[in-house]
């Protein structure tokens, strides 16, 4: 990732094509995944490393200047590389997310045969927000 994301901030390189192009407007970037049976028997834990995962990702919004001096240090990215990726983060900062987004998924994951209809969940099984304050 940092030797193509550097050639491409140089304008060494341009992309010709680009995935992001193909989903719908409303999307989802980052899923917190963990097995129903898991979520049943231990929701004080789910909501425990829900609120961790959502306090992490307000640290590092809140904290530009932090976040990449760290990409910078602990993955070996170039400076312009890292305020790249830092720019390009898209997180929830509440937990909060869109239906849509999660109906665009499951129709994504249908039409590109990634699992057959049959073997994909509805939308309302798909998702949660009742760990979400």
């Amino acid at each position: 990732m940092t030797t193509a994301a550097r050639v491409k901030l140089r304008g060494e390189v341009r992309g010709l094509i680009s995935i992001a192009a193909l989903f719908p407007k409303e999307w989802l970037d980052d899923i917190l995944a963990a097995r129903r049976a898991f979520i049943e028997t231990h929701p004080g834990e789910v909501k425990r490393g829900i609120r961790v995962m959502l306090q992490t990702v307000n640290f590092i919004m809140n904290n530009r200047q932090r976040a990449i001096k760290d990409l910078i240090a602990k993955l070996n990215y170039a400076p312009d590389v890292a305020e790249a990726i830092y720019d390009s983060f898209r997180f929830s900062r509440d937990g909060r997310f869109s239906w849509k987004a999660v109906k665009n998924l499951r129709d994504f994951i249908i039409n590109y045969n990634i699992l057959p209809r049959d073997k994909t969940p509805p939308v309302d099984e798909l998702a949660t927000t009742r760990f979400v304050d």
